[in-house]
């Protein structure tokens, strides 16, 4: 049987890749410790929850309009207005089984062959697989550590071609944790009016900031900027709903129709019960994404004031998500434990599972060479054993 050509030059989502690795690892007997995976390591909220299972009894279990129940499209848009001041209709508003299927209707929308996608690098792996599923060619854009890793206004006008398509922005970021300065969005805004490019603003960690950092919708920065903008966003993150399914899009109205029939096509309605307690996310108590941000706060500082601390280590440190990104890259040439030598951040990464135990994603999945991201949404106690662990395998280096 043969597979069509775009799926043979497929691969698999590296970051569950390397929890498969960790997985195969673990079941031989060894304790691994397990930094991979960007989902809260929290339960959903109970009131959630009790929405859920009130769907359940009251027979919600049925078909759903395909682009999501009316209620819930209602209570995103008012989410919008009370959060960032940014009016939209319902109309202009789908409900998808996930942020990724969210993002995946955007480009199979607006994009085909021979068109072009400018995406930053760092970026999520994901991105770049999506755009070459619809024949059109990711433009990767390098950031590094000292720009904090964000795109300025003028690489992103030099990116631009009369065949570019699309920008895709994550704020803030998987991997790296950054958030964008205002100043900055702002300027890439007017970059994206004067030109009329259409912006996919990924916002799904829009909740999880530290510190000083703000966060602005990009939608917010003008009538003209909103008019460009789709904003993608859910509730996997804010409120530890990953296995739920529900992200969404607010796009212009011909975009949002042409999405609709996409979707309508291809997957129909998202989870009904799923749904409900994602109107039961928006619409409930709050607190439950301060508590959550509180302790990853904690995590974040604890994990900066521990990489600081570690030989050849570099970092941008985290203002948002739940990653730290940092530079292994002075370990390459060197003995690791094990005896290998690593050339790039892969073979790192294998070398630190294999001697080390210690199961991270490797930079060069995410368009950032010499790179290694480490996941602390997991909990203290893990964090303490999961970066001693990673301490002595540095340490044990030649």
């Amino acid at each position: 049987m043969r597979l069509s050509a775009v799926v043979q030059n497929l691969k698999p989502s590296a970051t569950i890749a390397a929890a498969a690795k960790a997985k195969e690892l673990k079941a031989t007997g060894v304790h691994v410790h397990e930094f991979t995976l960007g989902e809260p390591d929290f339960s959903t909220p109970a009131h959630i929850c009790a929405a859920a299972k009130a769907a359940i009894d009251a027979g919600h279990t049925h078909y759903t309009p395909a682009t999501g129940i009316p209620e819930l499209k209602q209570a995103i848009c008012a989410a919008y207005q009370r959060d960032y001041g940014v009016h939209y209709e319902p109309s202009q508003v789908i409900v998808s089984s996930g942020a990724k299927h969210a993002i995946h209707n955007v480009i199979a929308t607006l994009c085909g062959p021979g068109d072009e996608v400018i995406i930053p690098t760092p970026y999520w792996v994901s991105y770049s697989a999506l755009v070459e599923l619809t024949g059109a060619t990711a433009v990767l854009v390098p950031t590094t550590q000292e720009s904090g890793f964000c795109m300025t206004a003028e690489q992103f006008e030099g990116a631009i071609t009369s065949r570019t398509r699309l920008l895709m922005l994550n704020n803030p970021s998987n991997p790296t944790g950054m958030a964008y300065p205002v100043k900055l969005l702002e300027e890439l805004a007017q970059v994206a009016v004067k030109h009329q490019i259409p912006v996919l603003s990924d916002e799904i960690y829009e909740k999880l900031l530290y510190g000083n950092t703000r966060f602005r919708c990009f939608a917010s920065l003008g009538e003209d900027v909103q008019k460009l903008t789709i904003v993608v966003s859910g509730v996997s993150k804010a409120y530890a709903m990953t296995g739920w399914r529900i992200g969404w899009t607010l796009a212009p109205a011909a975009l949002t129709k042409g999405m609709s029939n996409l979707q309508s096509q291809q997957t129909s309605n998202p989870c009904s019960i799923s749904q409900y307690a994602a109107l039961e996310a928006l619409n409930g108590p709050q607190d439950c994404i301060q508590e959550m941000v509180s302790e990853f706060s904690r995590r974040r500082d604890y994990i900066v004031q521990r990489l600081q601390a570690m030989p050849d280590l570099s970092f941008a440190e985290p203002g948002g998500a739940f990653y730290a990104f940092f530079d292994v890259s002075k370990y390459f040439g060197r003995q690791l434990p094990g005896g290998k030598m690593a050339s790039n951040s892969t073979e790192f990464c294998d070398a630190l599972l294999n001697h080390g135990h210690v199961a991270t994603v490797s930079g060069d999945d995410f368009g950032a060479p010499g790179y290694v991201r480490l996941s602390f949404a997991t909990s203290m106690s893990a964090l303490e054993a999961g970066l001693d662990a990673l301490e002595n395998f540095l340490r044990s280096a030649r």
